[in-house]
């Protein structure tokens, strides 16, 4: 006789599964996982990574300081990029004015900070609302520790909340977890993240695509008109940046460097703030994309095995924090993988009962 299976497998294609079959896909996810973790367990980078990226986050503290005081953002933002040594071509290393300047017009910048805080405790109430009756009440709670604390501890760490890729991150997050109880303000907030970083096209241009084959039309047309509008406010941007750059200014023009896996589990091991080894962090990647495609959540999968992809071919060895955008979401796929291995376990030792 079978051993009777937790009613969340009613959600998940386990029912009609053979224990044989269970069996076979823990053994592959095992040698999976073990194959992620050699192939990622060496950094692409020689160290200087969070260095870089802390240098990042004090100029742009610099930039809104000087935008407080009165000054222009892309006067401040220039002559920082110039003393730091930054490439000034093209006008992507320019970031886009929506955040700094929003911070710069703020009484005090901290006001930021506990906004992005409180941005934070919504995206863990959305996503422990949405997983409490798929994974049951143990596994969500370690969902929300998975996906809360690491932002939290980011943002109320030093400066990380004049860092770009949390905000837009933790907005796709927030984006994604609300969007089956309200679609508008899913759009809002995925429009948002991408007014405050480019790389969050991406996850726009999947929900669109998802709207359009669902037919709904009112949602294809906000993502589609908000798509616009960015394209619109990026071109603006590329004038003001072009008339203060000139042909001599240093020039780092190619992000597309096929950094294959090992870049992508440095982007990955963001999701437990960069502290693991890279071993672990491969591993984990693996389980998340896993979880993610077995979730049964199509938008989720795409989100998070798309943006694996796209951080395999595109960015510096020290573009690593970019995984930022879509850790949080990596994490409920690892989330959904913890169930099911579990929940595959159960299933398999069903084998051992038939003999």
């Amino acid at each position: 006789m079978q051993a009777k299976l937790p009613m969340s497998l009613a959600m998940l294609p386990y029912e009609s599964m053979r224990p044989r079959s269970a069996q076979a896909i823990l053994a592959v996810l095992v040698i999976a996982a073990g194959v992620g973790a050699y192939w990622g367990r060496k950094p692409h980078v020689t160290g200087t990574t969070k260095d870089v990226e802390k240098s990042d986050v004090f100029m742009h503290r610099r930039v809104v300081t000087r935008v407080h005081q009165g000054e222009g953002y892309y006067a401040a933002l220039g002559d920082e990029l110039a003393k730091g040594n930054y490439a000034l071509r093209p006008f992507f290393h320019w970031r886009l004015p929506t955040l700094l300047w929003s911070l710069g017009q703020l009484p005090h910048p901290r006001i930021g900070q506990g906004v992005l805080g409180a941005l934070i405790a919504m995206m863990i109430g959305a996503w422990l609302t949405l997983l409490k009756p798929r994974l049951g009440f143990p596994i969500a709670c370690v969902a929300a520790l998975l996906i809360g604390p690491p932002a939290l501890g980011l943002t109320f760490k030093s400066l990380w909340y004049f860092q770009h890729e949390l905000w837009a991150g933790v907005l796709v997050a927030l984006s994604l977890g609300i969007y089956r109880r309200s679609g508008t303000a899913a759009v809002v907030c995925g429009l948002a993240a991408l007014a405050i970083r480019e790389l969050a096209l991406l996850y726009v241009a999947i929900m669109l695509a998802f709207a359009i084959r669902e037919k709904r039309v009112k949602e294809s047309v906000a993502w589609a008109a908000g798509i616009i509008a960015f394209g619109a406010f990026l071109g603006i941007h590329a004038l003001i940046v072009s008339k203060r750059i000139v042909p001599s200014d240093p020039a780092d023009p190619s992000w597309l460097r096929f950094a294959g896996w090992p870049h992508t589990v440095a982007c990955a091991d963001w999701m437990f703030l960069a502290v693991p080894p890279y071993w672990l962090a491969g591993a984990a990647l693996v389980l998340g994309l896993f979880g993610a495609a077995w979730s049964g959540e199509r938008r989720l999968a795409a989100v998070v095995i798309l943006y694996s992809v796209a951080f395999s071919v595109v960015g510096k060895p020290f573009n690593d924090y970019w995984g930022l955008l879509y850790s949080p979401l990596l994490a409920v796929g690892l989330a959904f993988a913890i169930r099911a291995v579990a929940d595959l376990s159960i299933k398999a030792r069903a084998a051992n009962r038939l003999k």
